[in-house]
């Protein structure tokens, strides 16, 4: 079964046993919710009727408690990968959007990059820009992902089996980012 959550509040929209996405996404922009407003998540029918409860009554279930806890867990996972960069060569690179523009652009140009551009550090130091180091920043971008992405899937699923999904700690076991 599928629910529609409201992130803002962690309460239920809508259910159904559909598995169509988007039927959920309507619905809830017909209730004057905006899609960005929208978590979809799998639910057993208890926990369907403890947010069916919990939103009448104005209250918090385990389920509203671990949908908050997931979404803090996603949040450390993108301020990681979004801001924590990526080591290349004893330098840490960037990881914000721009920089990961830029980053794929060098790796296309590939030996078109020009001679004698130099690079920007997150420790403010500049590299010589090469065919290899975008190659290896690249590489490090994609590696840096994946396990940014495990770490935070491994907290998410401790967290829901977590006997008070609210104290979780998910503070500890990420990859490292620059500056710890």
């Amino acid at each position: 079964m599928k629910a529609s959550i409201d992130k803002k509040t962690g309460y239920i929209i809508d259910s159904s046993s559909s598995n169509k996405d988007e039927t959920f996404l309507a619905n809830a922009e017909t209730e004057g919710h905006l899609r960005s407003e929208i978590e979809i998540i799998e639910v057993s029918d208890k926990e369907l009727n403890d947010l069916i409860e919990a939103r009448d009554l104005g209250q918090k279930t385990p389920t509203d408690i671990k949908f908050h806890s997931y979404e803090h867990i996603k949040a450390e996972r993108d301020r990681r990968t979004d801001s924590g960069g990526y080591s290349v060569d004893g330098k840490w690179f960037h990881s914000h959007l721009r920089a990961r523009c830029q980053q794929i652009g060098l790796f296309l140009l590939g030996d078109l990059i020009p001679n004698g551009v130099q690079w920007k550090t997150m420790d403010g130091s500049f590299v010589p820009m090469t065919r290899e180091l975008a190659a290896k920043i690249f590489a490090a971008a994609v590696a840096s992902d994946i396990a940014i992405f495990a770490a935070a899937e491994t907290h998410i699923a401790a967290m829901q089996i977590s006997s008070n999904p609210n104290t979780y700690d998910f503070s500890k076991s990420w990859p490292k980012i620059y500056g710890e």
